[in-house]
């Protein structure tokens, strides 16, 4: 679907990490890794920042897991985990981040796609948009870490981001200034999340 649907990132996407090297570069977290994260870096170990690389403007970049969204490898997500810990030991009292949250990407302003990793969690493997200090879309006093759930588990975000490219909230066309390169359509998106998701909040 990659070749078929966002060809352009098809090229960057690093080769996979064996479970060894994983279990390595991950020793000193607090957790360890959910299988289907192990899963998603053994297949990829993220991708190429060509916004960076070839100083092009980041709409004509490859994008990935969805529109905006730039995926790290597990070294470029552990230096924002190490980061983000530490904003949050810095800044307690104004950031919301706990140390089994780790990021799996990133627009390139801030807002992160994180992945609860807590051991022996209900919450285990729920995946937030999240910048450090707002979690999504939604804010609510009450729950503000729940209104920002975008995905029960990693499955969910890949079979959501599978349908977007496929009813065409995600695709490839000239924008207004003439340049070429993903677009989407916020409302479509929105709504293929809803269907799919309906118990996220984000939504």
């Amino acid at each position: 679907m990659l070749r078929l649907k966002n060809p352009g990132v098809v090229p960057c996407l690093h080769p996979g990490l064996s479970d060894e090297t994983i279990q390595r570069k991950t020793a000193a977290l607090p957790f360890e890794l959910p299988n289907e994260l192990k899963a998603l870096y053994q297949w990829h170990n993220g991708s190429s920042d060509l916004r960076e690389v070839l100083e092009i403007d980041e709409e004509m970049a490859p994008d990935f897991f969805y529109a905006g969204q730039l995926f790290h490898s597990i070294e470029l997500s552990l230096r924002y985990y190490k980061s983000k810990s530490h904003y949050g030991q810095q800044n307690y009292e104004h950031s919301l981040w706990t140390p089994f949250l780790f990021p799996i990407t990133d627009d390139g302003a801030g807002w992160q796609l994180v992945v609860d990793c807590e051991p022996d969690s209900a919450d285990t493997g729920k995946i937030y948009f999240f910048n450090g200090i707002e979690w999504g879309k939604v804010q609510t006093d009450e729950y503000p870490f729940e209104s920002a759930l975008m995905y029960r588990n990693l499955a969910a975000m890949l079979k959501t981001v599978l349908a977007c490219f496929e009813e065409n909230a995600y695709f490839f066309a000239y924008d207004e200034n003439g340049e070429f390169g993903m677009q989407w359509d916020d409302e479509k998106e929105t709504q293929i999340g809803r269907r799919m998701n309906p118990d996220c909040a984000y939504w």
